[in-house]
């Protein structure tokens, strides 16, 4: 026996952990005896029990309404309304599992009791509670007793009413709460979807028309002319093609194909063929330690002066390559022939009925077919006739003969990319076959069948053709019209099970690849120790990492800062350390942010999910609103980020630079310009989506949609001397990054968050993404905040 050498205040701590863990089962004692012992009527108990619960939180919220009229600070008031209904459905959530954390709690209680007094085995045997959450398969006494709640729920309730029928109907209302704790707790460990029901099917084919004008950038110019990479912008007057190439254009290039993939401009095939060609260009590519440099000439892939490895873009590559690699294995676990592929056919000949060149009906006749369960079909039949008679010099569009010809050969190359895929990997859904598939014998496999799953089934398939066809009674007729389709059918199954197994090969050795060249990029080189931040980069002339660090949350720095934790190349202290520095405008809380631009919010959730009632998610909506607020007063469409804008240099490129809204901002920028881009919207379409949608359509509304998707952005120039519906100078532009945020951010919000799947099942990605469910705190207006 030694004296205990814990303090006084330790010993303390340590009792009352001891007291903590029966709170719950005192709690449901105190509910059950009042139900069956205790005198006076179970009602006042019932009431007494739950306000032990409830009342705290009322008082906590009398007490912050009373200081704030008090003050005289309506924010304040407004964010204790909200912290109310926050705080009274946590307080329901502990009433629902009240039973199943007391068992919990007392089954803690006896195993120790029993280590520690009887058995003497197994003292030091603990599991976290994050371990208990990724126990996979595994049922543990927590899944058992949720699983038991319904039945004590019954049991209990029969109980009461044998012993004290009258206290029934005041035990029924708790009772019935605990035994729907096993469907809540489903409903509580439902991933979040964000609610898209507010696009209708006219605003989808709105969306789906930026989508393919945008997409045609990508599949215009990333030619063997670039090595398969995108030039940066294209500038519409004078005509200009900026041949060189970021990082983060090469990242969003490669993601932009898989989002090309899931609305039907490309096939598999030519994405996987495309994919190759351009990470066989990244390997050809000089780099630093596993690092792109900051820009390269597309023609020449010679890095451009002065060479610079920045941690930002890095980190974007990252996440895209990262995407790409798990985007590439879902595709094996897919219909290689999907309907979608109808959908982007007809996404081109929406544009040419736009021109005048296709009837509304024709369209809404072949949109009707490819709705039904014989698209397939519908497709093989398109007359391509009706193509081959359009012609670019019409006098009625002879204005956008380029479009026409582009969308009229676009939409051949569409129906002829689709017929190869058939026939090189289901071949037995060409019209051809159309009368062996009712054949019980031959048992063709079905359209919907997984990549991964063909290979198998073609040589089954084989092998089921080459019966039939020996047991043909009339073999031995030359011209038997049956013996010939099978013949035919199983020459090209035998084609279809090598070309799908390729392909299948083809996509796990992209998988490989991007997730190798991931993996070579480390980032502990510019990780600054003294700071425990990431450098802004790395000068490649002085031999040095910047002494400049990224130090705030809201920016898209915290992507870079994101995939350097989840690779385990930097401590995960790095993302505390990020600045959480909120303002409040016009009761919003945000984070604040470098230039108070929408993509400092809205960018890294392209990738990285954003979880209800966690501090992304509250920054990102009041960042949406206070833009929304800030042009409202001029009657102009809202979306401030950085981007080009109307000055131009002596050779006639427009300049850019970072727009934002001087609230959101720490740093303001030397030029006085109100610059809105469309892009900015289409980031905050997962955010508010009605609004979005309504921005979008005044803008195209105004005529700010070009041959390439949406313009840059319109200058209003000065910001003091915006008056009511001014004038504005359209930016006749695009950029292959704020290109690829539109795609991707159309993707997220037409195909329920595809983008994020693929990112959020990386493995290293599902490791680290509970950094991003931290939750909000109440922080001080935004004048002591930033002081």
């Amino acid at each position: 026996m030694v004296p205990n050498p814990i303090s006084l205040v330790s010993q303390w701590k340590i009792f009352d952990n001891l007291r903590r863990s029966l709170v719950e089962p005192a709690t449901f004692l105190l509910f059950v005896l009042g139900w069956l012992v205790l005198p006076g009527y179970a009602r006042s108990w019932t009431i007494a029990a739950a306000g032990i619960l409830f009342v705290p939180v009322w008082f906590e919220f009398l007490f912050t309404l009373i200081r704030a009229i008090a003050e005289q600070k309506m924010a304040v008031a407004r964010e204790a309304f909200s912290v109310l209904i926050t705080t009274n459905l946590s307080v329901l959530l502990n009433l629902i599992f009240l039973p199943h954390q007391m068992l919990v709690s007392l089954d803690a209680v006896v195993r120790t009791l029993i280590r520690r007094l009887v058995t003497r085995q197994r003292l030091l045997e603990w599991e976290t509670a994050a371990e208990a959450e990724i126990g996979g398969a595994k049922r543990t006494p927590v899944d058992v007793y949720l699983n038991w709640m319904p039945l004590i729920a019954i049991v209990l309730g029969g109980i009461v009413y044998l012993v004290r029928h009258t206290s029934i109907y005041s035990a029924l209302p708790i009772l019935a709460l605990w035994a729907l704790s096993k469907p809540v707790s489903v409903w509580l460990n439902a991933p979040p979807r964000p609610s898209r029901t507010e696009a209708s099917d006219k605003d989808k084919r709105f969306l789906r028309r930026a989508a393919i004008r945008t997409w045609r950038y990508f599949a215009e110019f990333s030619t063997e002319e670039h090595n398969w990479l995108i030039p940066d912008n294209l500038q519409e007057e004078p005509y200009r093609v900026a041949a060189r190439v970021s990082p983060t254009n090469v990242g969003f290039l490669l993601n932009a194909r898989q989002v090309a993939c899931e609305f039907g401009y490309l096939t598999v095939p030519e994405f996987a063929e495309l994919t190759a060609n351009t990470l066989a260009t990244i390997r050809r590519m000089p780099r630093e330690g596993g690092h792109l440099y900051n820009w390269y000439e597309t023609p020449t892939l010679k890095p451009l002066p002065p060479l610079f490895v920045s941690s930002v873009d890095s980190g974007n590559l990252v996440a895209s390559l990262w995407t790409l690699q798990q985007g590439c294995l879902q595709l094996i676990e897919r219909p290689v022939v999907r309907p979608e592929l109808a959908e982007g056919f007809i996404d081109h000949l929406r544009v040419l009925t736009d021109l005048r060149l296709f009837s509304q009906r024709l369209v809404a006749r072949i949109e009707r077919k490819s709705e039904s369960k014989d698209w397939a079909n519908s497709l093989l039949k398109f007359p391509h006739a009706a193509l081959d008679r359009i012609s670019a010099g019409n006098t009625e569009v002879s204005k956008h003969a380029e479009d026409v010809t582009w969308f009229a050969d676009q939409a051949r190359i569409r129906l002829r990319a689709f017929r190869q895929s058939i026939v090189r990997l289901v071949p037995w859904m060409l019209l051809d076959f159309a009368e062996l598939r009712g054949d019980p014998a031959l048992l063709l496999p079905d359209e919907n069948m997984p990549l991964k799953d063909l290979p198998e089934a073609l040589t089954r398939l084989e092998a089921r053709l080459q019966v039939a066809i020996e047991s043909d009674p009339a073999s031995e007729t030359e011209h038997n019209k049956r013996q010939l389709l099978l013949q035919r059918l199983l020459s090209l199954v035998s084609g279809a099970r090598m070309d799908t197994v390729r392909l299948i090969q083809e996509l796990q050795s992209l998988a490989a690849d991007a997730g190798k060249l991931a993996d070579e990029m480390g980032f502990g080189f510019v990780w600054n120790p003294r700071r425990k931040l990431l450098s802004i980069g790395y000068e490649k002339s002085a031999n040095e990492v910047h002494s400049a660090c990224y130090d705030l949350l809201a920016s898209e720095s915290r992507i870079a800062a994101f995939v350097a934790i989840a690779k385990d190349e930097i401590p995960q202290e790095t993302w505390f350390l990020l600045a959480r520095t909120h303002t409040t405008d016009r009761g919003h809380p945000v984070l604040v942010s470098w230039t108070g631009t929408m993509f400092e919010y809205l960018m890294a959730p392209l990738w990285m999910r954003t979880y209800p009632g966690t501090l992304l998610e509250r920054s990102r909506h009041g960042a949406a609103r206070s833009q929304q607020e800030f042009t409202a007063s001029k009657r102009i469409p809202w979306g401030i980020s950085e981007s080009a804008y109307a000055k131009r240099d002596d050779a006639g490129n427009y300049s850019y630079n970072a727009f934002g809204i001087p609230q959101l901002a720490i740093f303001h920028g030397d030029v006085d310009a109100l610059v809105i881009s469309p892009y900015s919207t289409f980031l905050a379409l997962d955010t508010i989506p009605k609004d979005a949608l309504q921005n979008l359509r005044k803008m195209a509304h105004d005529g700010w949609f070009g041959a390439y998707g949406f313009y840059e952005s319109a200058d209003y120039g000065p910001s003091d001397q915006i008056k009511w519906r001014p004038d504005y100078e359209l930016v006749r532009c695009w950029m292959a990054h704020h290109q690829g945020m539109i795609l991707l951010a159309l993707a997220n919000f037409l195909h329920d968050g595809i983008v994020q799947e693929w990112f959020h099942s990386h493995p290293r990605v599902q490791a680290t993404e509970l950094l991003l469910h931290e939750k909000p705190v109440n922080y001080l207006p935004s004048s002591a905040a930033v002081a």
